[in-house]
C-alpha cells in the first residue's frame, strides 16, 4: 500500500492541523517525528543519517519502507524503496529522501529510484523523479558522478 493522503498529511503537520481520519494502517509507522529539534536523526542496521537543522523549521520524518510504502497486492514484495524522508517545513518545503548504506552505494542508488518509481503523488517527488531519469540519460546516474542542484533540492552521488 502507498500512502495515498501523503500531500495531505505533510500540510496538516506542517501547520499543526493532523488529519481527522488516517487511511494509512501503518500510522503508526510513518511519522517518526515532527517537530522543530535542531538534530533530527533516522537509523536503521548500524548506520544513521542526522539533519542539522540550524533554522529551527518545522520537519517531518517519515518512515517510507514499511510505513508510506507498505508491501501489499499495490506494491509487490522486494519492490525497491528508501528508508526515510525528511519535509522541511519553509517557504518552499523541500524533501530528503534517504537510503542508509555502508558501501553499497549502487543498491542504494536502485532503492532511491526505486521510490521515484512508485506512484507517490507529493510535487517534490514527481520532479526528483525526472530529475533522476534525466540523470539516467544523460549517463550521471552512478557513484561519484558529483553533485547536482535542483533549485529547492540536490542529490549528491
Amino acid at each position: 500500500m502507498i500512502c495515498r493522503k501523503l500531500e495531505e498529511c505533510i500540510n496538516g503537520e506542517l501547520q499543526s492541523n493532523f488529519l481527522e481520519k488516517c487511511d494509512n494502517k501503518n500510522r503508526m509507522d510513518c511519522i517518526k517525528s515532527s517537530d522543530r529539534r535542531s538534530v533530527i536523526k533516522c537509523e536503521e542496521n548500524k548506520k544513521k543519517y542526522m539533519l542539522e537543522n540550524t533554522k529551527r523549521n518545522h520537519v517531518i520524518l517519515y518512515k517510507m519502507d514499511g510505513g508510506i510504502i507498505a508491501e501489499d497486492k499495490s506494491v509487490p514484495l522486494n519492490t525497491s524503496k528508501c528508508d526515510y524522508l525528511f519535509v522541511i517545513g519553509d517557504a518552499t518545503p523541500t524533501a530528503v529522501l534517504t537510503e542508509l548504506k555502508g558501501v553499497n552505494v549502487p543498491k542504494a542508488l536502485i532503492q532511491l529510484k526505486g521510490t521515484l518509481l512508485l506512484d507517490i503523488e507529493p510535487e517534490i517527488l514527481i520532479r526528483m523523479r525526472e530529475a533522476f531519469r534525466n540523470l539516467k540519460a544523460d549517463g550521471k546516474l552512478h557513484h561519484g558522478s558529483g553533485t547536482f542542484k535542483y533549485g529547492d533540492w540536490g542529490v549528491w552521488l
